[in-house]
Protein backbone atom coordinates (compact mmCIF):
# COMPACT_ATOMS: atom_id res chain seq x y z
CA UNK A 1 0.00 0.00 0.00
CA UNK A 2 1.31 3.42 -1.00
CA UNK A 3 1.36 5.96 1.81
CA UNK A 4 -0.64 9.14 1.18
CA UNK A 5 1.87 11.86 0.24
CA UNK A 6 2.59 14.93 2.33
CA UNK A 7 -0.23 17.44 2.12
CA UNK A 8 -2.94 14.93 1.26
CA UNK A 9 -5.15 14.58 4.32
CA UNK A 10 -8.82 13.92 4.71
CA UNK A 11 -11.28 16.79 5.10
CA UNK A 12 -13.99 16.27 7.71
CA UNK A 13 -17.57 16.47 6.45
CA UNK A 14 -19.27 19.19 8.48
CA UNK A 15 -22.72 18.31 7.16
CA UNK A 16 -23.29 18.25 3.38
CA UNK A 17 -19.82 19.70 2.74
CA UNK A 18 -18.45 17.00 0.43
CA UNK A 19 -18.60 19.59 -2.39
CA UNK A 20 -16.08 21.65 -0.42
CA UNK A 21 -13.84 18.69 0.45
CA UNK A 22 -13.54 17.48 -3.16
CA UNK A 23 -12.50 20.90 -4.46
CA UNK A 24 -10.07 21.49 -1.56
CA UNK A 25 -8.34 18.16 -2.27
CA UNK A 26 -7.96 19.24 -5.88
CA UNK A 27 -6.58 22.66 -4.93
CA UNK A 28 -4.04 21.24 -2.45
CA UNK A 29 -2.86 18.99 -5.30
CA UNK A 30 -2.47 21.94 -7.72
CA UNK A 31 1.26 22.64 -7.67
CA UNK A 32 1.41 26.39 -8.53
CA UNK A 33 -1.34 27.24 -6.04
CA UNK A 34 0.19 25.23 -3.19
CA UNK A 35 3.68 26.58 -3.86
CA UNK A 36 2.40 30.15 -3.67
CA UNK A 37 0.79 29.68 -0.25
CA UNK A 38 3.56 27.53 1.23
CA UNK A 39 6.00 30.35 0.45
CA UNK A 40 3.70 32.58 2.54
CA UNK A 41 3.30 34.95 -0.39
CA UNK A 42 -0.19 35.92 0.70
CA UNK A 43 0.75 36.58 4.35
CA UNK A 44 3.81 38.60 3.33
CA UNK A 45 1.90 40.86 0.97
CA UNK A 46 2.22 44.46 2.22
CA UNK A 47 3.23 43.23 5.65
CA UNK A 48 0.20 41.01 6.15
CA UNK A 49 -3.45 40.68 5.17
CA UNK A 50 -5.94 43.05 6.81
CA UNK A 51 -9.08 41.84 5.01
CA UNK A 52 -11.91 40.67 7.26
CA UNK A 53 -13.15 37.14 6.60
CA UNK A 54 -10.46 36.64 3.97
CA UNK A 55 -10.99 33.43 1.96
CA UNK A 56 -7.34 33.45 0.87
CA UNK A 57 -6.19 33.59 4.52
CA UNK A 58 -8.48 30.70 5.44
CA UNK A 59 -7.15 28.66 2.53
CA UNK A 60 -3.60 29.62 3.51
CA UNK A 61 -4.22 28.20 6.98
CA UNK A 62 -5.72 25.02 5.52
CA UNK A 63 -2.71 24.47 3.23
CA UNK A 64 -0.29 25.08 6.11
CA UNK A 65 -2.00 22.51 8.31
CA UNK A 66 -2.09 19.97 5.49
CA UNK A 67 1.62 20.26 4.74
CA UNK A 68 3.17 21.19 8.08
CA UNK A 69 1.98 18.40 10.37
CA UNK A 70 5.08 16.18 10.58
CA UNK A 71 3.33 13.54 12.68
CA UNK A 72 0.68 12.92 10.04
CA UNK A 73 3.13 13.24 7.15
CA UNK A 74 5.34 10.45 8.46
CA UNK A 75 2.47 8.11 9.31
CA UNK A 76 1.88 5.11 7.03
CA UNK A 77 -1.73 4.71 8.15
CA UNK A 78 -4.61 5.79 5.86
CA UNK A 79 -6.05 9.23 6.53
CA UNK A 80 -9.20 8.91 8.68
CA UNK A 81 -11.38 11.16 10.80
CA UNK A 82 -8.71 11.24 13.52
CA UNK A 83 -6.20 12.89 11.18
CA UNK A 84 -8.60 14.80 8.94
CA UNK A 85 -8.60 18.57 8.68
CA UNK A 86 -11.61 20.74 9.44
CA UNK A 87 -12.25 23.51 6.90
CA UNK A 88 -14.67 25.39 9.15
CA UNK A 89 -12.90 28.77 8.90
CA UNK A 90 -12.78 28.54 5.12
CA UNK A 91 -16.44 27.60 4.87
CA UNK A 92 -17.43 30.49 7.16
CA UNK A 93 -15.32 33.00 5.22
CA UNK A 94 -16.88 31.82 1.96
CA UNK A 95 -20.38 32.12 3.41
CA UNK A 96 -19.67 35.70 4.53
CA UNK A 97 -18.48 36.61 1.04
CA UNK A 98 -21.25 34.65 -0.69
CA UNK A 99 -24.29 34.99 1.63
CA UNK A 100 -26.62 33.45 -0.97
CA UNK A 101 -24.63 30.21 -0.57
CA UNK A 102 -24.79 30.17 3.24
CA UNK A 103 -27.01 27.11 3.49
CA UNK A 104 -26.60 23.89 5.42
CA UNK A 105 -27.34 21.82 2.34
CA UNK A 106 -25.48 20.28 -0.57
CA UNK A 107 -23.94 22.77 -2.99
CA UNK A 108 -22.70 22.38 -6.54
CA UNK A 109 -18.94 21.67 -6.51
CA UNK A 110 -18.40 23.50 -9.79
CA UNK A 111 -20.23 26.61 -8.58
CA UNK A 112 -18.17 26.54 -5.39
CA UNK A 113 -14.93 26.25 -7.38
CA UNK A 114 -15.75 29.29 -9.55
CA UNK A 115 -16.95 31.29 -6.54
CA UNK A 116 -13.88 30.40 -4.48
CA UNK A 117 -11.52 31.46 -7.30
CA UNK A 118 -13.32 34.76 -7.76
CA UNK A 119 -13.36 35.72 -4.08
CA UNK A 120 -9.83 34.44 -3.37
CA UNK A 121 -8.54 36.28 -6.45
CA UNK A 122 -9.83 39.57 -5.02
CA UNK A 123 -8.40 38.75 -1.58
CA UNK A 124 -4.85 38.04 -2.78
CA UNK A 125 -4.94 41.40 -4.60
CA UNK A 126 -5.87 43.14 -1.36
CA UNK A 127 -9.58 43.61 -2.08
CA UNK A 128 -12.50 42.45 0.01
CA UNK A 129 -15.10 42.79 -2.73
CA UNK A 130 -14.60 40.68 -5.82
CA UNK A 131 -15.19 42.19 -9.28
CA UNK A 132 -18.54 41.18 -10.75
CA UNK A 133 -17.31 41.00 -14.34
CA UNK A 134 -13.91 40.08 -15.71
CA UNK A 135 -12.83 41.10 -19.20
CA UNK A 136 -10.79 38.71 -21.33
CA UNK A 137 -7.79 41.01 -21.42
CA UNK A 138 -7.87 41.38 -17.62
CA UNK A 139 -7.68 37.62 -17.08
CA UNK A 140 -4.93 37.32 -19.68
CA UNK A 141 -2.72 39.80 -17.84
CA UNK A 142 -3.72 39.23 -14.20
CA UNK A 143 -0.73 37.97 -12.24
CA UNK A 144 -2.59 36.66 -9.19
CA UNK A 145 -1.86 33.02 -8.37
CA UNK A 146 -5.33 31.83 -9.34
CA UNK A 147 -5.55 33.47 -12.76
CA UNK A 148 -1.93 32.58 -13.50
CA UNK A 149 -2.89 28.94 -12.96
CA UNK A 150 -6.46 28.65 -14.23
CA UNK A 151 -7.27 31.56 -16.56
CA UNK A 152 -7.60 31.12 -20.30
CA UNK A 153 -9.37 32.91 -23.13
CA UNK A 154 -12.09 31.56 -25.41
CA UNK A 155 -12.53 33.07 -28.85
CA UNK A 156 -15.85 33.10 -30.73
CA UNK A 157 -15.94 33.86 -34.46
CA UNK A 158 -19.36 34.81 -35.86
CA UNK A 159 -19.70 34.65 -39.65
CA UNK A 160 -22.34 36.42 -41.75
CA UNK A 161 -24.45 33.90 -43.70
CA UNK A 162 -24.66 36.29 -46.66
CA UNK A 163 -21.06 37.38 -47.26
CA UNK A 164 -19.00 35.28 -44.86
CA UNK A 165 -17.44 38.26 -43.09
CA UNK A 166 -16.65 37.44 -39.47
CA UNK A 167 -16.44 39.28 -36.19
CA UNK A 168 -14.54 38.04 -33.15
CA UNK A 169 -15.34 38.21 -29.45
CA UNK A 170 -13.21 36.98 -26.56
CA UNK A 171 -14.24 35.70 -23.15
CA UNK A 172 -12.14 35.07 -20.08
CA UNK A 173 -12.57 31.64 -18.56
CA UNK A 174 -11.35 29.77 -15.50
CA UNK A 175 -12.88 26.54 -16.77
CA UNK A 176 -15.12 25.22 -19.51
CA UNK A 177 -18.58 23.70 -19.04
CA UNK A 178 -19.31 20.98 -21.59
CA UNK A 179 -22.66 19.58 -22.67
CA UNK A 180 -22.98 15.82 -22.22
CA UNK A 181 -24.57 14.22 -25.32
CA UNK A 182 -27.69 12.07 -24.87
CA UNK A 183 -27.15 8.43 -24.02
CA UNK A 184 -26.30 6.11 -26.89
CA UNK A 185 -26.63 2.32 -27.17
CA UNK A 186 -23.27 1.98 -25.45
CA UNK A 187 -24.25 4.64 -22.87
CA UNK A 188 -20.74 6.11 -23.14
CA UNK A 189 -19.31 9.24 -24.68
CA UNK A 190 -15.82 10.71 -24.51
CA UNK A 191 -14.27 13.99 -23.43
CA UNK A 192 -13.01 14.42 -27.00
CA UNK A 193 -16.57 14.14 -28.32
CA UNK A 194 -17.70 16.80 -25.86
CA UNK A 195 -14.81 19.08 -26.86
CA UNK A 196 -15.48 18.54 -30.57
CA UNK A 197 -19.12 19.52 -30.04
CA UNK A 198 -18.07 22.55 -28.01
CA UNK A 199 -15.71 23.82 -30.72
CA UNK A 200 -17.86 22.84 -33.73
CA UNK A 201 -19.47 25.40 -36.02
CA UNK A 202 -23.07 26.05 -34.99
CA UNK A 203 -25.93 27.97 -36.57
CA UNK A 204 -27.56 30.66 -34.43
CA UNK A 205 -30.72 32.58 -35.27
CA UNK A 206 -30.34 36.32 -35.77
CA UNK A 207 -33.14 37.22 -33.36
CA UNK A 208 -31.70 40.70 -32.73
CA UNK A 209 -31.89 41.49 -36.46
CA UNK A 210 -28.20 42.33 -36.47
CA UNK A 211 -26.98 44.09 -39.61
CA UNK A 212 -23.70 42.85 -41.08
CA UNK A 213 -21.16 45.69 -41.08
CA UNK A 214 -19.55 44.32 -44.25
CA UNK A 215 -22.53 43.75 -46.55
CA UNK A 216 -25.33 45.61 -44.69
CA UNK A 217 -27.60 42.55 -44.95
CA UNK A 218 -29.78 41.25 -42.13
CA UNK A 219 -29.34 37.48 -42.34
CA UNK A 220 -31.75 35.09 -40.66
CA UNK A 221 -28.86 33.24 -39.05
CA UNK A 222 -25.12 33.32 -38.42
CA UNK A 223 -22.42 30.71 -38.11
CA UNK A 224 -20.60 30.68 -34.76
CA UNK A 225 -17.51 28.76 -33.70
CA UNK A 226 -15.90 28.88 -30.25
CA UNK A 227 -12.32 27.73 -29.78
CA UNK A 228 -9.45 28.23 -27.34
CA UNK A 229 -7.30 31.25 -28.04
CA UNK A 230 -5.33 31.08 -24.81
CA UNK A 231 -5.11 27.78 -22.96
CA UNK A 232 -4.30 27.96 -19.23
CA UNK A 233 -1.57 26.18 -17.31
CA UNK A 234 -4.26 24.22 -15.50
CA UNK A 235 -7.24 23.09 -17.58
CA UNK A 236 -10.51 22.18 -15.94
CA UNK A 237 -13.69 20.86 -17.50
CA UNK A 238 -17.15 20.66 -15.99
CA UNK A 239 -19.77 18.30 -17.40
CA UNK A 240 -23.32 19.65 -17.44
CA UNK A 241 -24.97 16.62 -15.87
CA UNK A 242 -27.98 18.40 -14.41
CA UNK A 243 -30.71 19.17 -16.94
CA UNK A 244 -34.10 20.85 -16.93
CA UNK A 245 -35.54 23.73 -14.93
CA UNK A 246 -35.51 24.16 -11.17
CA UNK A 247 -38.78 22.25 -10.65
CA UNK A 248 -37.88 19.27 -12.83
CA UNK A 249 -34.11 18.97 -12.57
CA UNK A 250 -32.72 15.59 -13.58
CA UNK A 251 -29.25 14.13 -13.85
CA UNK A 252 -27.55 12.69 -16.93
CA UNK A 253 -25.66 9.65 -15.63
CA UNK A 254 -23.99 8.71 -18.92
CA UNK A 255 -20.36 7.68 -18.49
CA UNK A 256 -17.81 10.05 -20.04
CA UNK A 257 -14.52 8.43 -21.02
CA UNK A 258 -11.53 10.67 -20.43
CA UNK A 259 -7.83 10.25 -21.23
CA UNK A 260 -5.02 10.51 -18.71
CA UNK A 261 -3.06 12.45 -21.36
CA UNK A 262 -4.83 15.11 -23.41
CA UNK A 263 -3.76 16.94 -26.57
CA UNK A 264 -5.57 20.29 -26.84
CA UNK A 265 -4.12 21.35 -30.22
CA UNK A 266 -7.25 20.27 -32.21
CA UNK A 267 -9.35 22.73 -30.22
CA UNK A 268 -7.16 25.81 -30.67
CA UNK A 269 -8.03 28.73 -32.92
CA UNK A 270 -5.68 27.73 -35.74
CA UNK A 271 -4.77 31.26 -36.83
CA UNK A 272 -3.97 32.34 -33.30
CA UNK A 273 -0.34 33.35 -32.92
CA UNK A 274 -0.30 32.97 -29.15
CA UNK A 275 0.76 29.55 -27.95
CA UNK A 276 1.28 30.37 -24.29
CA UNK A 277 1.45 26.77 -23.10
CA UNK A 278 2.17 23.36 -24.51
CA UNK A 279 -0.98 21.67 -25.81
CA UNK A 280 -0.14 18.44 -23.94
CA UNK A 281 -1.83 17.98 -20.56
CA UNK A 282 -1.80 15.27 -17.89
CA UNK A 283 -4.82 14.48 -15.72
CA UNK A 284 -4.30 15.01 -11.99
CA UNK A 285 -7.78 15.28 -10.48
CA UNK A 286 -11.26 13.90 -11.10
CA UNK A 287 -14.20 15.22 -9.08
CA UNK A 288 -16.99 12.65 -9.10
CA UNK A 289 -20.65 13.14 -8.29
CA UNK A 290 -22.72 10.07 -7.51
CA UNK A 291 -26.40 9.78 -6.68
CA UNK A 292 -29.21 12.25 -7.26
CA UNK A 293 -29.08 16.03 -7.24
CA UNK A 294 -30.69 16.49 -3.81
CA UNK A 295 -28.81 13.74 -1.96
CA UNK A 296 -25.71 13.03 -4.00
CA UNK A 297 -22.12 12.79 -2.88
CA UNK A 298 -18.85 14.26 -4.17
CA UNK A 299 -15.42 12.63 -3.95
CA UNK A 300 -12.12 13.45 -5.61
CA UNK A 301 -9.49 11.23 -7.19
CA UNK A 302 -6.11 12.99 -7.20
CA UNK A 303 -2.78 11.95 -8.65
CA UNK A 304 0.19 12.55 -6.38
CA UNK A 305 3.76 11.22 -6.66
CA UNK A 306 2.80 8.93 -9.54
CA UNK A 307 -0.09 7.24 -7.71
CA UNK A 308 -3.84 7.84 -7.54
CA UNK A 309 -5.73 8.41 -4.29
CA UNK A 310 -9.43 8.53 -3.50
CA UNK A 311 -10.35 11.43 -1.22
CA UNK A 312 -13.76 10.73 0.30
CA UNK A 313 -14.23 13.40 2.95
CA UNK A 314 -12.15 12.28 5.97
CA UNK A 315 -10.84 9.12 4.31
CA UNK A 316 -7.92 9.05 1.87
CA UNK A 317 -6.88 5.74 0.34
CA UNK A 318 -4.95 4.54 -2.68
CA UNK A 319 -6.92 3.86 -5.87
CA UNK A 320 -5.90 2.10 -9.08
CA UNK A 321 -6.21 3.56 -12.56
CA UNK A 322 -9.19 1.36 -13.47
CA UNK A 323 -11.17 2.75 -10.54
CA UNK A 324 -10.35 6.28 -11.68
CA UNK A 325 -11.31 5.54 -15.30
CA UNK A 326 -14.66 4.07 -14.24
CA UNK A 327 -15.60 7.07 -12.10
CA UNK A 328 -18.52 9.26 -13.13
CA UNK A 329 -16.63 12.48 -13.78
CA UNK A 330 -18.26 15.77 -12.85
CA UNK A 331 -15.08 17.84 -13.21
CA UNK A 332 -11.66 17.06 -14.69
CA UNK A 333 -8.41 18.88 -13.96
CA UNK A 334 -5.36 18.64 -16.26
Amino acid sequence: TTRAPVGLRGSLNMGNTCFLSSILQTLVSTAPVVEYFLRENHARRAGGCEIDDCVACAFDEYVSKAYDDARVATSSAPSTASTALVAGELLYAWWVNEPSMAKEQQQDAHEFFLSFLSVAHANVLGRSIRPRKKRAEDAATCECVFHTAFAGVLRSDIACASCGASTTTREATTGVSLDVPPATKSSRVSLMECLSNFTAMETIENTSRRVCSACAVVSESHGKQTRFERVPKILNFHFKRFEGDFKSMRKNDIHVDFPFDLDMSPYHAHDCKETNHDAAYELYSVVQHSGVLEGGHYVAYVRRDGAWFLCDDAVVREADENEVKSSQAFMLFY
